[in-house]
């Protein structure tokens, strides 16, 4: 199967909420540099930061042929994991060792994708989705769609 076949099953969501343009819940807050709160030990903004490099790390892996993650997730080689307890943010080329990710190596390593095989622009964010919880996502900047990877390599799945 090509790329643009697989991608079209990632799931595209429809934001819901925030601002008028569709950010999700909490998107003002990742945007607006007065509200600082914490992501685990870092601020929101240093954590957007450093996904913005897992995401240069996945253009990096892909350019010495790591194959895109977005077919590893399509045809389950590789599957969404919660967190695990280090925190330890896989490159795509640890994606397709492991055979899994949290949200935020999926959301860069996709991110990561579109930019290398489809020369789409589009970015790694962080959302508050409830409560104390933060979700990375990925959002394609020329149409404002939001893909989230993680509920295509199974997320909220028994």
């Amino acid at each position: 199967m090509n790329l643009p076949a697989a991608l079209a099953y990632l799931h595209a969501r429809p934001a819901k909420g925030g601002r008028p343009g569709g950010e999700p819940p909490g998107w003002s807050a990742a945007l607006d540099p007065r509200i600082r709160p914490t992501f685990g030990r870092l601020t929101l903004a240093e954590a957007s930061g450093l996904l913005q490099g897992l995401m240069r790390a996945d253009l990096t892996d892909y350019h010495a042929g790591t194959p895109p993650v977005t077919l590893g997730l399509h045809t389950g080689a590789i599957r969404y994991e919660r967190r695990d307890p280090r925190e330890h943010w896989k490159t795509a080329r640890e994606l397709w060792r492991d055979g899994f990710g949290d949200c935020e190596d999926l959301a860069a390593a996709v991110a990561a994708d579109l930019h290398y095989y489809q020369r789409r622009a589009a970015v790694p964010v962080l959302y508050r989705a409830h409560g104390r919880t933060w979700h990375a996502v990925v959002r394609v900047l020329d149409t404002g769609a939001i893909l989230d990877p993680s509920r295509t390599g199974g997320m909220g799945r028994p």
